[in-house]
C-alpha cells in the first residue's frame, strides 16, 4: 500500500524539526542529520561554506517532504536544549511557520533560564504558538518537579498540548533518568485537562510504561516518532487497540524522508481505521482543544 492509495483525509505529522547550522554545536547531531539526509550536510562538523545560507531546512524543502508523503500539515518543534548542543529558538520556529498555514509551531522553554512561564507563553501564543515541547533528558529536569506546575497550568489554560521527549537518546550529555514516562503519571493526575504527548513512546526500554500511562489516563497520548516502521508492532503490539491514543510523527530530518516513514507504516498491514486514527483523528482531536 502506498501513501497515494490510502484515505484522502487530512494527515498530520506531529513531529518535525527545523534548524540553522549555527543552531547545532553537536557534531553527533550534524552527522546524524547528514547521514539521514545527505543533501543537508556541509561535511561532518563543518560550518556552511562561504555564500551558503545558514538555513538548512528551507520552507520549500519542508513542504516538498510533506507533499511527497501525502501529509497536509506538520507540527514544527522548537528545541531550546543548549546542554546537548541543539538550540533552535522558539521565535525562529514561530517566524518560520508564519510563512505557511500548513505548519503548526510548538515552542520550547529553556527550563534552566526561564521561570516567568506566564509572560513567555502568553507572548508566544500571541505570535501563533499552538503547543509546547519539553525535553527532560536534555534540559535535566523531572517532569513531575513541582516548579514546572506553573508552566503546565498556563499550557492548560491556553488549551495547548505539551509534548515530552521520552526514552533514549544518542546525544552527548543527555540524562536518561529524566526521560522515563512514569514521571508523567503525577502530571497526568494533577492536570487532567492537559493533553500530554509521549514523544517516542519511551523507546526502546520503557514502551510498556508509556502504554500503561496511555491506558490509565484519558489525557496521555503515544507519539510514535523515532520507532522504525518495521519495529512498530514489536514495540507497540497493542497499537491497533490503542490507535485512538496514538499519533504519527516522523522526527524528520533526523530520519530519512517522511514519505519513506509513511510508506513503511502503510506496509505493515494495519487496518484502515487504525491508520485514520494514527495519521488524522487523534492529532485533530488534540489540536482542536486550542481553538476558541
Amino acid at each position: 500500500m502506498s501513501s497515494e492509495t490510502t484515505s484522502a483525509r487530512e494527515r498530520i505529522d506531529f513531529h518535525v524539526h527545523i534548524f540553522k547550522m549555527s543552531d547545532l554545536t553537536s557534531h553527533v547531531v550534524r552527522d546524524l542529520i547528514e547521514a539521514s539526509n545527505p543533501e543537508m550536510g556541509h561535511g561532518a562538523g563543518a560550518e556552511p561554506p562561504p555564500g551558503v545560507v545558514d538555513e538548512v531546512v528551507p520552507i520549500w524543502m519542508m513542504l516538498a517532504q510533506l507533499d511527497a508523503a501525502g501529509i497536509q500539515r506538520a507540527v514544527v518543534l522548537a528545541q531550546e536544549t543548549p546542554g546537548v548542543g541543539i538550540d533552535v529558538r522558539s521565535d525562529y520556529v514561530l517566524e518560520y511557520c508564519a510563512d505557511s498555514e500548513r505548519l503548526i509551531p510548538f515552542v520550547s522553554l529553556n527550563i534552566a533560564t526561564e521561570h516567568n512561564y506566564r509572560k513567555k507563553l502568553t507572548s508566544w501564543e500571541r505570535k501563533g504558538a499552538k503547543g509546547l515541547k519539553l525535553y527532560p533528558s536534555y534540559q535535566f529536569f523531572y517532569p513531575n518537579d513541582r516548579r514546572l506546575y506553573r508552566c503546565y497550568e498556563m499550557a492548560e489554560e491556553l488549551g495547548w498540548p505539551v509534548v515530552f521527549h521520552t526514552g533514549s537518546s544518542i546525544f552527548a550529555n543527555s540524562r536518561l533518568k529524566y526521560a522515563l514516562p512514569i514521571h508523567l503519571d503525577d502530571v497526568a493526575c494533577d492536570f487532567p485537562s492537559l493533553s500530554i504527548i509521549l514523544a517516542h513512546c519511551g523507546r526502546p526500554a520503557w514502551t510498556d510504561e508509556a502504554v500503561t500511562l496511555a491506558r490509565t489516563h484519558d489525557n496521555v497520548y503515544l507519539e510514535i516518532s523515532g520507532i522504525p516502521p518495521h519495529n512498530l508492532l514489536k514495540y507497540l503490539p497493542d497499537l491497533p487497540r490503542l490507535s485512538h491514543k496514538a499519533i504519527f510523527g516522523s522526527d524528520w530530518p533526523s530520519t530519512p524522508s517522511i514519505k519513506k516513514t509513511v510508506d513503511g507504516i502503510l506496509n505493515i498491514g494495519l487496518p484502515e481505521s487504525v491508520l485514520d486514527n494514527l495519521f488524522t483523528n487523534t492529532a485533530l482531536s488534540i489540536l482542536a482543544k486550542d481553538q476558541p
